[in-house]
């Protein structure tokens, strides 16, 4: 009945004026401003059962679904499946504008956060259809774009309802991982990935057919027991659209159906879905052409360099040495050409106003392209003797027999960064800057 009302006042609406393309202008027969903007507002407020649309901030992101119900004091109750508004929340809005009626929702709610994350908008150029439905056309931002708010039909709090399930699926997964690596393996692709469950956007790394690594970021669309990219993800002959989900673990989430792709699991692990090509080279930087050692560091920054779990490590070490000053550095191939390889504390010790190196020496051996063994060997100086058994459970749980991967992590100025990630369990891994060689990269 209320939905027959809404259509009724629509007809007496478009009956008194002509239509125009122009969006931002008002027919001079038509009724005054505010006169216009107060029935357009009635109207919003009329919909006992609310709202709903589906919005995309843009054309590269992924919609989400949006109830909404107004209220004649101004307030307005949302609830959305975007991460964190999934529950109802209530703010408000206005029905204003200059030249045409706007729909402004002028306090905090899940489309000023959308405006925020995603470069959505909170004001809109209203317009009422003849089958019942409003065009909203963004002021601002994406304002090519047009919109529709249609009145809510039982079924669309069910569908956020599902969708908020697939949310919180995906954010319940990222928050219990205990490994280092997220690997989306499918029968036709392996890969690793990341999950932006606040955001909605999923990273895909993978080797492509020239084993290059290949990175690319999807923003996608909540589905109910799923995800729709907003894009095709494309894999050397594999297309992938959608990613259906079924059963989850802590450390494992069933995919039943990737399209082409076939059907497998994103998996925590400690160890990557491939290898990085070039990076254990890099590491080892071992040759008879090599003219330069590898040396590479900490800062004080320790929250910068070290894991959650081996910070804890890196404070029992600090204690042991009775020091303010703690970096590790790490020397390979030093000398370069047949040098040793070494991890290098620089510290200054109690009564020392001097810096000193305390070096504990190790060896390499690589078994992929970033799978390497080091193994240290108890081997140090007279300065590091007293601290060798401490410097050993420090590298105990970094360098495990297992080996590190040595993951390639983007630049600090020119500088080259890599993470040396336990493959016995990655939550230990260390981060450091490479000085030298200079300007050799892994993207």
């Amino acid at each position: 009945m209320k939905h027959n009302v809404i259509i009724a006042l629509l007809a007496l609406l478009l009956a008194s004026c002509e239509k125009t393309t122009q969006d931002n202008l008002i027919p001079p027969d038509a009724a005054r401003l505010s006169e216009l903007q107060q029935q357009y507002a009635d109207l919003l407020i009329a919909s006992e059962a609310g709202w709903y649309m589906e919005y995309a901030a843009t054309e590269e992101n992924g919609a989400i679904s949006i109830w909404l119900r107004f209220f004649e004091d101004g307030k307005v109750t949302m609830q959305s499946d975007l991460y964190n508004f999934t529950e109802e929340r209530t703010s408000t809005f206005r029905v204003g504008g200059i030249n045409h009626p706007e729909l402004v929702f002028d306090t905090y709610s899940v489309l000023s956060v959308m405006a925020e994350r995603m470069g959505g908008a909170f004001e809109f150029y209203l317009q009422p259809r003849e089958d019942g439905t409003m065009a909203l056309k963004p002021i601002v931002a994406n304002a090519e774009h047009e919109y529709t708010l249609r009145p809510a039909l039982p079924t669309d709090k069910e569908l956020i309802a599902a969708k908020t399930q697939t949310s919180q699926l995906l954010s319940a997964f990222n928050e219990n991982a205990s490994a280092y690596f997220k690997n989306l393996i499918l029968e036709q692709i392996s890969a690793f990935c990341e999950i932006d469950v606040a955001a909605q956007v999923i990273t895909f790394t993978w080797a492509n057919d020239q084993q290059e690594v290949v990175t690319q970021a999807f923003s996608y669309t909540n589905l109910a027991n799923g995800i729709k990219l907003a894009g095709t993800w494309r894999a050397g002959n594999v297309s992938i659209n959608e990613l259906h989900f079924g059963t989850a673990t802590a450390n494992e989430l069933e995919v039943v159906d990737a399209g082409e792709a076939g059907s497998g699991q994103i998996a925590v692990s400690h160890v990557p879905a491939f290898p990085y090509n070039g990076a254990a080279d890099l590491f080892i930087w071992a040759g008879s052409d090599v003219t330069v050692r590898f040396f590479a560091y900490t800062s004080d920054d320790v929250e910068n360099h070290y894991s959650a779990s081996l910070i804890d490590d890196y404070a029992v070490l600090k204690a042991a040495l009775g020091a303010e000053l703690l970096r590790v550095q790490l020397y390979n191939n030093n000398p370069a050409g047949s040098g040793s390889n070494s991890l290098q504390l620089l510290t200054r010790l109690p009564g020392s106003d001097s810096n000193v190196w305390l070096p504990y020496y190790y060896a390499l051996e690589k078994l992929d392209e970033s799978h390497v063994i080091v193994t240290p060997t108890g081997v140090t100086n007279t300065n590091g003797a007293p601290y060798l058994a401490d410097a050993l459970r420090f590298m105990e749980n970094l360098f495990p027999p297992e080996g590190v991967t040595v993951v390639p992590y983007g630049r600090s100025g020119t500088q080259q960064r890599l993470r040396l990630v336990s493959r016995k369990d990655s939550r230990y891994h260390i981060t450091v800057n490479v000085s030298t060689p200079s300007g050799v990269y892994i993207d």
